[in-house]
């Protein structure tokens, strides 16, 4: 047991530890290389001391390389996972486990492959095999976890999840798919307590401000949720979802320049104008909707059929007041 717990140990602060740094450990694979200049076929038989050089030139460039180490191999299989070749760092966790079968890190790591390419079914299978050698597993857990929380079961998903923090309370991406459990079922008060959690260890991962955000405007906390925004893109989480989350909280809190000025950061002046059409909608004010509506059609007419559509509502629903 106490073999199998180092094996684990090390073989999951690896996982870690090698995604962080594999691009560096790939880095000096490519180079320019060398280049041979091929003047005539066969050796120079006028000159034999040159034949004699050229030899041994052959026999190098035909000898067969050494099979990579098991190490090697997980070590490309990191640096593919990183970079999101997730079949190919998959090939390689699997000729490293030919070379080191006992290594349940890597068993960990085949698993993790299949999880980040969505084949849930598969990468509960391995998770669940990992976990009958070794049940305190908690990377395992946690992998078997978010697995069951993309298939869809919920209750799986936070059973496993509960048992990975219970065994390393520092897993913070347990927390935050707790949060997004909490999400799904509507408890938008727990979801903010599972991505506070999660910050609190990864406290530069932008994408957890914006989950976050999310579930704080859906809790009606706006000043909150701008918060959480602004720190997302501060950590460079700067898609344009974020700046949408971030003008609609502006927009319920009456903040409309600031919500025109998020909108555009997310899509553009058009974009902004007809999602500020929309919170103006919702607001009742019927009249600012439909010039917000005109203005994204006037900017990009045939791109925004919506906006048009939008305006037709906007439009009727004034005639009503």
């Amino acid at each position: 047991m106490a073999g199998q717990a180092g094996i684990r140990k090390r073989g999951a602060a690896a996982v870690f530890a090698a995604l962080a740094c594999a691009a560096f450990l790939l880095a000096g694979c490519g180079g320019k290389g060398f280049k041979v200049a091929i003047e005539s076929g066969g050796a120079d038989e006028k000159n034999p001391a040159l034949a004699a050089e050229q030899a041994p030139l052959v026999s190098e460039t035909t000898r067969q390389l050494p099979e990579p180490t098991a190490e090697e191999y997980e070590r490309m299989g990191d640096g593919l996972l990183a970079r999101g070749n997730l079949y190919l760092a998959y090939v390689n966790y699997e000729k490293a486990l030919r070379l080191k079968p006992e290594s349940l890190g890597l068993e960990y790591k085949k698993g993790l492959a299949l999880l980040l390419g969505g084949r849930n079914d598969d990468a509960i299978r391995q998770f669940e095999a990992v976990l009958k050698k070794d049940p305190k597993f908690e990377l395992a857990h946690e992998g078997l976890g978010r697995a069951y929380f993309q298939a869809g079961d919920l209750m799986q998903a936070e059973r496993h999840l509960r048992k990975a923090l219970a065994l390393n309370h520092r897993l913070w991406k347990a927390y935050n798919t707790l949060g997004a459990i909490a999400d799904r079922k509507g408890d938008f008060e727990q979801a903010i307590l599972e991505y506070t959690s999660a910050i609190a260890i990864a406290p530069n991962e932008g994408f957890l401000y914006n989950n976050l955000g999310v579930s704080c405007l859906t809790a009606g906390h706006h000043e909150a949720a701008i918060d959480a925004f602004a720190k997302a893109i501060r950590r460079n989480f700067r898609e344009s979802k974020v700046f949408n989350n971030l003008g609609l909280a502006y927009g319920n809190l009456g903040r409309f320049e600031e919500a025109f000025e998020a909108f555009r950061l997310a899509g553009g002046e058009a974009h902004a104008h007809n999602n500020l059409g929309c919170i103006y909608l919702e607001k009742g004010m019927y009249a600012e909707a439909v010039k917000s509506f005109e203005r994204a059609i006037a900017l990009e007419p045939e791109y925004y059929a919506r906006a048009a559509e939008n305006l037709k509502r906007a439009k009727a629903l004034a005639l009503t007041r």
